[in-house]
């Protein structure tokens, strides 16, 4: 973070809650930059890659206590057949994927396809794949992100028309901003640019309930489980669900998910398997199917998911 964005945060908190409120935002910003920098010394977690899995869902920034508290609550929850967690390698998307498939060998790579509502795909070389499918570049103008229901048509064309061995299928929610209630974590004055940090930033700054944010952190699970369910009913094989890393809620000062980070809470996601029951269906049925003529609009996305 600039040190002009930290000003301003700082001032914002005095100004809103007080100079305890100020001092409380400047102790913990000065201890997430002190874990940041532990966390690129050490380094603890598993790469999926080298898991069992045909295919592999994520949900990005899905912490494991909001998977245990939520997905009991919807029915897809009765086709896993284990729920348990694991740290993941990384603490933030960019991070995850240079992590979990940079160090991986061309033959690892070579089995997956990999299609991917998550920009920072671009951060690993996508010729290693078997084939890379950057959804988010085919975004509408006038969106911020790709429509769940449009990642799952095309994992199921994909699932379709490719020969690859293995599919991931990388998902936007649970990760801000939460689409069941657009612009309410919008700040009055917002200090920091982006929909998804928002959401933290107000969290820790006394803006937002605690409470509130959790309810709404779980109910964008529940909205991207329904897709899910899509998925474990046409995929066949051994289908995990996971997350490429997690939210801090304020764990030793840590809200949201900065890089790096060796705090288990911003590191521990969940590990469900379940078997797909294989049905059959046409690639026509899917109206979501997304318009592959190329669209720009990365700066958009960066803003939505907070990164600007």
């Amino acid at each position: 973070m600039a040190l002009t964005d930290f000003l301003s945060q700082y001032q914002h908190a005095v100004d809103k809650h007080g100079a305890l409120s100020g001092s409380k935002l400047a102790a913990e910003k000065a201890v997430e930059r002190s874990l940041v920098q532990l966390g690129k010394k050490i380094n603890y977690g598993e790469r999926p890659v080298e898991k069992e899995w045909d295919a592999l869902i994520i949900l990005d920034a899905c912490r494991a206590d909001l998977f245990a508290e939520f997905a009991p609550q919807h029915p897809v929850y009765e086709a896993f057949e284990t729920t348990t967690s694991i740290y993941s390698c990384a603490s933030t998307s960019s991070e995850w994927f240079r992590k979990a498939f940079g160090s991986a060998s061309d033959t690892e790579l070579s089995k997956i396809h990999y299609l991917s509502a998550n920009l920072f795909s671009n951060c690993v070389d996508p010729n290693r794949f078997h084939e890379m499918t950057e959804l988010w570049r085919f975004v509408a103008e006038d969106k911020k992100h790709c429509d769940p229901a449009e990642v799952t048509a095309e994992a199921l064309r994909a699932n379709h028309e490719s020969d690859a061995e293995r599919l991931v299928i990388h998902y936007i929610p649970p990760h801000a901003p939460f689409l069941h209630c657009t612009g309410k974590y919008d700040l009055e004055s917002p200090v920091w640019g982006g929909d998804s940090h928002q959401v933290w930033l107000g969290l820790q700054s006394g803006e937002f309930d605690r409470a509130e944010v959790w309810n709404d952190y779980g109910q964008n699970l529940l909205t991207v489980l329904d897709e899910v369910d899509t998925l474990l009913t046409h995929l066949s094989g051994t289908i995990a669900i996971t997350a490429d890393h997690a939210n801090g809620l304020g764990e030793l000062g840590v809200y949201g998910h900065p890089g790096y980070s060796p705090v288990p809470a911003v590191k521990r996601v969940p590990w469900a398997t379940a078997v797909g029951q294989g049905q059959p269906y046409s690639v026509s049925d899917f109206d979501a199917l997304m318009d592959r003529s190329e669209v720009s609009n990365t700066e958009e996305q960066l803003e939505a998911l907070g990164y600007l």
